[in-house]
């Protein structure tokens, strides 16, 4: 059973070690406290939006889209919880400067349980109204998610901490997959072929990132905590570089038996309503499980063309026709899928054939060069299900 932090403990702790307010409602903070956290949050930026969701309407606000997209999570939070927010003001602590702030806190207090909720600085939340950070928020690891859960666990808010029992349920610290080989003593020189193994089912990843971790595949949930018994520890997944919602399982570091999760908004919702109310992680995700299928692809080593300059060597190649030709959500899937494999990061060197009930669009079975106007048409011609056949290259 996870180790629960009780109010008792909590607000033990914070008195020990700091000099923490603490207030539920916008209207129990002092006026004297309230210019200085707008002035810190808002104007300077300097500590995390905690006030917001006080400002807007509490618990209820804060958790709008779980009552939403998680009603059976939604149900005990809303039943069973309380909103609350602190904040440290001894300015003499190393990490501070006179007439900042010291570190915030943002959580819910449920069955006499405390469960931080993390939120970003003002403006880089998804929910935020800032024009000059949409940029950033549109490129959030969050958009990996499935929609629902996203906007569930992440958009009013950043996920849950990982101190207590938010570290097992949808959580703001993201796990690489490197890190989570690393956990079951996957030498390093092994990880590398298992991401290799992995690019049969998926988009190629990035084995050259800054730092030397990859990025590309992150976990957002793991059972698994200290002190645990469970049997089947499970681990969901998401890939950050391509952004199609689809949530992947491991269990007990058996890579090789990687399960897609078929209904994710499902499964997460009956496994935080467990959490929640048996605070034990050993929920069985293995209904939900499906197999994945291996990506439909060809490599080939030469193709003629018209264009004598373009000719090389060596090409990649993948195509569809008929598997998901009709079924536009799947083929648009598969497109999108597709550009990543080939290592679509840019629309240089990349070219593509398209074939619909008029024959070839390009005259000749000639290739077409694959610039941003293309792709906005392939897109367009699919959801009108104009399209009877798809070939893409990248040279």
């Amino acid at each position: 059973m996870i180790e629960l932090i009780t109010k008792e403990k909590f607000y033990k702790l914070m008195k020990e070690y700091s000099e923490y307010i603490f207030w539920r409602k916008y209207e129990d903070i002092s006026e004297n406290l309230l210019q200085i956290l707008k002035e810190d949050i808002y104007k300077n930026e300097n500590s995390y939006d905690i006030l917001t969701p006080f400002k807007e309407g509490g618990k209820d606000w804060l958790l709008k889209y779980v009552y939403k997209y998680q009603p059976r999570t939604g149900k005990i939070l809303k039943e069973n919880s309380k909103l609350f927010g602190g904040v440290d003001l001894d300015t003499k602590l190393e990490y501070t400067k006179e007439g900042e702030l010291g570190n915030t806190f943002l959580g819910l207090e449920c069955s006499n349980t405390i469960i931080e909720i993390e939120r970003d600085f003002y403006g880089n939340n998804l929910c935020d109204k800032e024009e000059n950070k949409t940029i950033s928020k549109e490129i959030n690891r969050y958009y990996s998610l499935p929609e629902k859960i996203k906007m569930a666990y992440f958009y009013k808010f950043s996920g849950f901490g990982t101190s207590g029992i938010g570290s097992v349920l949808p959580c703001n610290s993201w796990d690489s997959f490197d890190g989570y080989m690393d956990s079951y003593k996957i030498p390093k020189g092994k990880q590398k072929k298992w991401y290799k193994w992995m690019e049969q089912f998926m988009p190629k990843f990035d084995l050259k990132s800054l730092g030397g971790t990859c990025t590309d595949f992150m976990s957002f949930l793991d059972t698994r905590y200290e002190g645990n018994e469970n049997e089947i520890e499970t681990t969901l997944f998401v890939k950050t570089h391509l952004k199609d919602g689809i949530v992947y399982a491991i269990q007990n570091g058996d890579i090789e038996n990687i399960k897609i999760l078929s209904n994710p908004v499902e499964a997460i919702d009956r496994y935080c309503e467990y959490v929640l109310t048996m605070h034990k992680t050993d929920f069985d995700f293995t209904p939900y499980f499906e197999a994945l299928e291996k990506l439909d692809v060809k490599g080939a080593t030469n193709i003629s063309m018209e264009e004598e300059d373009l000719y090389m060597v060596e090409i990649r190649v993948a195509y569809i026709k008929g598997k998901y030709i009709g079924n536009k959500e799947k083929e648009l899937k598969w497109y999108e899928q597709m550009k990543w494999y080939l290592d679509f990061h840019s629309f240089e060197n990349n070219y593509v054939k398209l074939r619909t009930d008029d024959g070839w669009l390009n005259q000749n079975n000639s290739l077409k060069y694959l610039d941003t106007s293309t792709d906005k048409r392939i897109k367009e011609m699919i959801e009108k299900n104009e399209v009877e056949e798809i070939q893409i290259f990248r040279f």
